[in-house]
Formats: structure tokens, C-alpha cells, sequence
């Protein structure tokens, strides 16, 4: 085992765990890219049938973009939300984590490897999916004369990234708010990290209820309000790298032979 940490063993880690669960990532592409395909199409299909469908067709295809660049957003999320809690998803099984432990690399490069792994390759894996079946929906409803949208990533462009771009250039309480709300999202991030690691059964459902009751006393508390915005910064940094560091000291644990852990 190696004494300090090495990019170069992260780097080869994160590679053997791509290589070991080559066919569950495809799986999961293909399965994104169709999922936005048709539900994409069906959401267009709905919302063509509507009331809406009596007005002009511009306002029809940005009212339909929107609507699919809301739902997709969501969709990619919640697709993060998932990946996180699947941090050690692995310690469910017995001849998985053995493999994990005598695996040639640090505790921390494991843990490093397996974060880059559930975030940045779940977020290109998900990215691209609904890229792909989004680009998919359009060309095809282009060929076939189908239903007037546009693609959610054109609309985003331009309904929401220039002007969001122009709005935090010159509007203080806008880069504030758009921060802040970042930071609680990368804490709800780090948060299922966590709840990956606490919860071996039904994580996903345990963690979801945790977070909705540590958010609930945050907001009883008055912790999150607007009076407040720098404490707010604050707590919610400190969160993160607690709910970090707490992962990364259960995974230590979890790398110890014959370690009994909590098993809820």
C-alpha cells in the first residue's frame, strides 16, 4: 500500500473502477438518452394539445422549451442527487468491498477516485445523455414536420444564460443569491455522500427524509433568511466539508478487515 497519495494511483483507481463497471455506465447512457427522447416527445405531445396550442407558433415553441428545459434541469438533479447516494454503493456487497480493500491504493485515493467517479463522470454520463436525446427529439420532429420546439439547450442559451450573464454583471443581489443557492446545492450534494455512507439499506428514501427534516429546522431555526446571508455562506460551507470529511472517516472504516459498522 502505498504512504501518501498519488495522482497517478487516483488516476489508475478511477480507471479500474470505469473498466469494472463499464456495462452498468452504458446502461445507464442508453437508458438517459431514450428517457429524454420519449419523454421529451411526450411532453410536447401534452403540452401541444393544450389550450396553448391556439396561439401563435413562436410562443408555442418557447412555452415547449421551456417547459422541457424545466423538466430536464429537474430530471438532471435529481440523476446527481442519485449518483451521489451511490457513493459506496459497493459495501453492499461482501466480494465487492473485499475487492475495494485489497485494492492497490490509498484510503484517500479510493475515496478521491470513487468522488471524481460519482460526480464529474455521473454529471458528463447524465449531461450528454440529455443532450443526446434532446438533440435526438428535435431533429426528428425537423425531418417529420412533427410538433414546434425548440431544443431545451438552444432555449437555455437563450432565454436564461445571456440574460442571467448580463443580470449578474451589473446586479449585486443577483450574484448573491445565485451563489447561495449554489452553495446549498453543492451541501444537498455532499449530503448524500454522506447518507451513502451512514445508511447501508434504503438510502436514497433515508437520506431524502433526513435532508427534509435537517432543512425543516434550519428554516424553523431562522438560519436561512435573508437577514442573514453571510452566516448562511457560512454554515452551509462548514456543512459541506463536515459531511466530506464524515464520509471519508466512515470510508476509512469501512477499509478496515473485519470492521462491524452500523447496518440500518
Amino acid at each position: 500500500m502505498y504512504k501518501s497519495f498519488k495522482f497517478n494511483n487516483m488516476w489508475h483507481t478511477f480507471q479500474w473502477m470505469l473498466f469494472s463497471n463499464r456495462r452498468q455506465l452504458i446502461t445507464y447512457f442508453i437508458g438517459i438518452i431514450i428517457a429524454t427522447f420519449v419523454g421529451g416527445e411526450l411532453l410536447v405531445l401534452d403540452l401541444n394539445h393544450s389550450n396553448i396550442a391556439a396561439r401563435d407558433i413562436y410562443f408555442q415553441e418557447n412555452y415547449n422549451a421551456a417547459s422541457l428545459y424545466l423538466v430536464y434541469l429537474c430530471a438532471y438533479g435529481l440523476w446527481m442527487l442519485y449518483g451521489a447516494n451511490q457513493m459506496f454503493d459497493f459495501m453492499e456487497s461482501k466480494q465487492s468491498a473485499i475487492t475495494y480493500l485489497m485494492h492497490p491504493a490509498t484510503v484517500a485515493e479510493k475515496y478521491v477516485a470513487r468522488l471524481v467517479y460519482v460526480s464529474l463522470l455521473w454529471a458528463m454520463i447524465g449531461g450528454v445523455g440529455l443532450l443526446v436525446g434532446d438533440f435526438l427529439r428535435w431533429i426528428i420532429n425537423v425531418v417529420t414536420l412533427g410538433s414546434h420546439t425548440q431544443m431545451a439547450i438552444v432555449y437555455f442559451w437563450e432565454q436564461i444564460l445571456k440574460p442571467l450573464v448580463l443580470v449578474l454583471c451589473g446586479d449585486s443581489s443577483a450574484r448573491v443569491g445565485i451563489s447561495l443557492v449554489s452553495i446549498i446545492c453543492v451541501w444537498m450534494y455532499t449530503f448524500y455522500i454522506l447518507g451513502s455512507a451512514v445508511f447501508r439499506r434504503y438510502r436514497l428514501l433515508l437520506t431524502t427524509a433526513t435532508l427534509v427534516f435537517v432543512m425543516v429546522c434550519l428554516i424553523n431555526g431562522d438560519i436561512i433568511s435573508e437577514g442573514r446571508v453571510a452566516l448562511t455562506y457560512v454554515i452551509f460551507i462548514v456543512l459541506s466539508i463536515a459531511n466530506i470529511v464524515g464520509s471519508y472517516m466512515i470510508f476509512k472504516r469501512m477499509q478496515v478487515i473485519n470492521n462491524k459498522w452500523l447496518n440500518i
